[in-house]
């Protein structure tokens, strides 16, 4: 997952415009320059930093994500996302195990008058999601369990320009897990919750 992460950050980190035709005004970002962004078409690229809840517990999820533009307002990329760190398990005979889970998938965008210094931008997440249980104590010779399931995460997001090509991004969600399996030890429930996200983003809209 982490290096699928990175990958994505690498290669999808070059979008470029295909039509430059204007610049930002003085009063669209912290720090004017002289750089000319697309009015077109454009996109994003970063690195995303979330806080959540899994299965009680609150949990750190790292990810990144990547979408293309359209009109300054309509987006379309994909992202993907896992916990930095597992998190504990028990299921209902006393057995610990430690949780991981990890999703990557579809995002779409809507990008609210990107050409002013601060603005909101709402975001839908779908994708498919993994769900990884480990025993902590190998010598009780238990089975390791997983499943896969579809993660809807609705977001809004306040993103203030720093530059015409330097966004930070702030925001709030909801975890939607679906179709986990019933004989796991956490359910569909354990692996829902509020997110609050932070990113930086390198593109221009």
């Amino acid at each position: 997952m982490h290096r699928a992460l990175f990958t994505l950050i690498i290669l999808l980190g070059t979008i470029t415009p295909i039509s430059a035709q204007e610049i930002f005004a003085t009063d669209s970002t912290i720090i004017d320059t002289a750089i000319v962004v697309s009015h077109t078409f454009g996109g994003f690229a970063g690195p995303v930093f979330k806080f959540t809840t899994v299965n009680g517990e609150s949990g750190k999820i790292i990810g990144g994500h990547a979408a293309f533009i359209i009109n300054n307002r309509f987006g379309i990329g994909i992202g993907t996302y896992g916990l930095a760190a597992d998190v504990d398990a028990v299921n209902g005979r006393g057995e610990q195990f430690d949780l991981y889970t990890g999703s990557i998938g579809l995002e779409l965008h809507y990008v609210h008058e990107s050409g002013t210094l601060m603005h909101w931008m709402g975001t839908v997440f779908m994708g498919r999601a993994e769900l990884q249980l480990d025993p902590k104590d190998n010598n009780l010779n238990l089975a390791s369990e997983s499943d896969v399931y579809f993660l809807l995460s609705p977001s809004v997001h306040y993103e203030l320009n720093i530059t015409p090509v330097l966004m930070v991004n702030a925001g709030i969600g909801y975890n939607m897990a679906i179709g986990v399996d019933d004989g796991l030890s956490v359910s569909g429930k354990d692996m829902s919750g509020l997110s609050i996200s932070i990113s930086v983003a390198l593109g221009w809209f």
